[in-house]
C-alpha cells in the first residue's frame, strides 16, 4: 500500500468539521493557512499568505 505523508504548519481557519458517511469512516475537514515572507529587491518585507483545504479520512 502506498503512504504519502505531508506536514503543514500554520493557523487554523476555523474549527474543524467531522461527519461520518453511511460507510462509519470519519471524514474531518478544515483549511490551514500558511505564509511566505521575503524581502523584494528594495529591502522590503513582503508576505503571501495560502489557504490549503485539508480532508482527512479515518
Amino acid at each position: 500500500m502506498n503512504f504519502n505523508q505531508l506536514t503543514i504548519i500554520g493557523y487554523i481557519g476555523k474549527n474543524a468539521e467531522t461527519k461520518q458517511p453511511p460507510n462509519g469512516t470519519p471524514v474531518t475537514k478544515f483549511s490551514v493557512a500558511t505564509t511566505r515572507s521575503w524581502k523584494d529587491d528594495k529591502g522590503e518585507w513582503k508576505d503571501r499568505t495560502q489557504w490549503h483545504n485539508v480532508v482527512a479520512y479515518g
